[in-house]
């Protein structure tokens, strides 16, 4: 259940990804731990598009979690930047 102090932000995830500009920057640390864990892109942006900002914390950029479900419908959690100005969304990991 999303915590009440997060619905603007996931509305606002929401309307980033509905742009058609708008581009996701995977690091390389997403990219090993989707390939351990078997998690595609698609299940990414997927979990992204159906889910909600459960948790934040400031560190060099501001993260943000998200808990939302993959293709298969299974849960996933992703850790993700957004960049507003530059429609871009950073994926820092997913598990």
């Amino acid at each position: 259940m999303p915590q009440a102090a997060y619905t603007l932000e996931t509305a606002a995830l929401r309307r980033i990804l509905a742009k058609p500009d708008c581009r996701f920057r995977w690091t390389t640390h997403a990219l090993e731990r989707m390939s351990e864990r078997g998690i595609h892109p698609e299940d990414v942006k997927r979990a992204l598009m159906n889910g909600q900002i459960i948790f934040h914390e400031v560190k060099e950029d501001i993260l943000y979690r998200v808990d939302g479900k993959d293709l298969d419908g299974a849960r996933l959690q992703v850790q993700i930047a957004i960049f507003e100005d530059i429609v871009t969304i950073k994926v820092i990991t997913a598990f």
